[in-house]
């Protein structure tokens, strides 16, 4: 059975997220809610959404993250999450 998804996994301190990405419409779910949900300052979602912004493929690819241990106000939370998207856009 073939993949349709790439998955990769992001550590910060305690914290463990995995981004599964497939193709898509541009879709980001974390922990089941949209980003808008998730994360409530604007600095914190453009920085989720960096990593593929960055290589034009925001609109072209779904993105579900699952965050283990989620702090959504701190830095920890942000950073686990971009990371991980960055680690499955290039592997």
């Amino acid at each position: 059975m073939e993949n349709n998804f790439t998955y990769a996994t992001g550590r910060r301190k305690t914290s463990t997220a995995r981004v599964y990405l497939a193709k898509g419409k541009g879709n980001i779910l974390v922990n089941d809610l949209p980003l808008e949900e998730n994360f409530g300052r604007e600095v914190a979602k453009i920085l989720v959404k960096l990593p593929l912004d960055l290589l034009d493929m925001l609109d072209k690819f779904d993105n579900n993250i699952i965050n283990q241990r989620p702090n959504k106000l701190g830095h920890s939370h942000i950073s686990l999450t971009v990371n991980s998207i960055s680690k499955s856009v290039f592997y």
